[in-house]
C-alpha cells in the first residue's frame, strides 16, 4: 500500500502531493548533512499539513526519542493521525499503543480495531497481533479458529511470533487438530531465525520426549541458543539438568555459571541455588565463574538488559562487577 494519503481528486492536489513528497525528502539531505534542527522543523510542517508519510515518521521520532524529546503522548498523537489517513505502519503501532497503554490509556478494543484495519491490508504483523487477542478474547470475542487463521497468514509470511504461536495451537490442540510435526515444522522456522521462545518450545519437546522422539543433544542445543540470549527458563533448565546429572553428566560448576547468569538477569528464583553452590564450590572457582559470567554479561550488555526491562540498571551491574570480581 503506498504511503500517500490516497489518490488525489484534481490536478492541485496532485501537484500537492508531489511538492510534499519532494519536501519530505528534503528532510532526509538536511539529517545527512547535519542539519538536524532544519530537517525538524520541515518535518514537523510538513506532518502539520496533513502528509501522513511524515506524520509517521514524526510518531517514530517522539516515541524513540529520536533528534527529539522522547514524548509518548506526541508519538500517539502522530501514529493517530496518520494511521486515520490509510497509513498501514502507522495502523499497525497505533493498535500496539492502545494494547500496551503507552501515551494513551489501554484499550484492547481500539487495538483490535486499528489492528484489523492493517490487517486488511494484508500487513503481516498487524496479523499476528490480531491472532493473539482473538486467542486470548481481549478486545474481542475469544475465537481459536479465527486466531490459528491469523496465525497462519502471519506465519507463511515470515513472522517468527506467529510461527511460535502457532506451533503452540498445533502442541495443544486449540483451533486446530493437534499435530506435533506441524509444531515441530513452525518452532523450527522461527528458531532458526533466533527466537528464544521457539527455541526453548523446541528444547523442551525435544528433552521430554512425549510426541517426539526424546533427543538430549537436541534439547542441549536449543536450550543454549535460548539461555544465549537470556531466555531464564533456558538457563534455569539447563542448570537444573547439570545439577540433577539423569541425562547429562553432572556439572556443578556449569550448574553455578548458568543460575549466576540467570541471577544477574533478574530471576529470584536463582538466588537460592547461587547460594547453596557457592558453599560448595572451592572459591577459586566461584571467583572465577563470576568472572566469566561478568564479562560474557558485559559483552551481551545491550542486548540482555535491555534499560527498565532487566532487574540490573547499568549502575547495579557494574557496582556488582566490583564487588564480586576483582578486575
Amino acid at each position: 500500500m503506498s504511503d500517500f494519503p490516497g489518490p488525489p481528486d484534481d490536478p492541485s492536489d496532485a501537484e500537492a502531493v508531489f511538492t510534499e513528497s519532494k519536501t519530505f525528502k528534503e528532510c532526509f539531505r538536511a539529517f545527512d548533512r547535519g542539519d538536524d534542527e532544519t530537517a525538524v522543523l520541515k518535518l514537523k510542517e510538513l506532518a502539520g499539513s496533513g502528509y501522513a508519510k511524515a506524520q509517521h515518521h514524526l510518531a517514530f521520532m517522539y516515541r524513540e526519542g529520536w533528534e527529539t524529546e522522547q514524548n509518548d503522548e506526541l508519538a500517539f498523537y502522530w501514529y493517530k493521525r496518520a494511521a486515520e489517513q490509510g497509513h498501514v505502519k502507522a495502523q499497525v503501532v497505533l493498535g500496539d499503543l492502545y494494547e500496551n497503554g503507552k501515551g494513551v490509556a489501554r484499550n484492547f478494543e481500539n487495538a483490535a480495531h486499528w489492528y484489523g484495519k492493517a490487517e486488511e491490508e494484508g500487513e503481516p504483523y498487524a496479523a499476528a497481533s490480531l491472532a493473539r487477542m482473538y486467542w486470548s478474547g481481549r478486545g474481542v470475542t475469544q475465537d481459536h479458529k479465527e486466531a490459528v487463521r491469523l496465525m497462519r497468514m502471519a506465519a507463511d509470511l515470515g513472522v517468527p511470533d506467529a510461527q511460535v504461536d502457532l506451533g503452540n495451537a498445533y502442541v495443544q490442540g486449540l483451533g486446530v487438530g493437534k499435530d506435533i510435526e506441524e509444531a515441530l515444522w513452525y518452532y523450527r522456522e522461527a528458531a532458526e531465525l533466533g527466537h528464544q521462545n521457539a527455541q526453548f518450545a523446541l528444547g523442551t519437546l525435544y528433552l521430554l520426549g512425549k510426541d517426539v522422539e526424546k533427543d538430549i543433544s537436541s534439547a542441549i542445543d536449543w536450550y543454549y541458543g535460548a539461555a544465549e540470549q537470556g531466555h531464564l527458563d533456558a538457563l534455569g533448565t539447563l542448570g537444573r539438568l547439570y545439577f540433577e546429572g539423569k541425562d547429562v553428566e553432572r556439572d556443578i560448576p556449569k550448574t553455578h555459571i548458568l543460575f549466576l547468569t540467570a541471577r544477574m538477569l533478574g530471576s529470584e528464583g536463582a538466588d537460592l541455588f547461587v547460594e547453596e553452590l557457592e558453599k560448595e564450590l572451592p572459591k577459586c572457582v566461584v571467583r572465577e565463574n563470576r568472572l566469566l559470567v561478568y564479562h560474557w554479561l558485559n559483552r551481551n550488555f545491550q542486548l540482555l538488559v535491555p534499560g527498565e526491562a532487566g532487574l540490573w540498571g547499568t549502575q547495579e551491574f557494574i557496582l556488582w562487577g566490583r564487588a564480586n570480581v576483582k578486575i
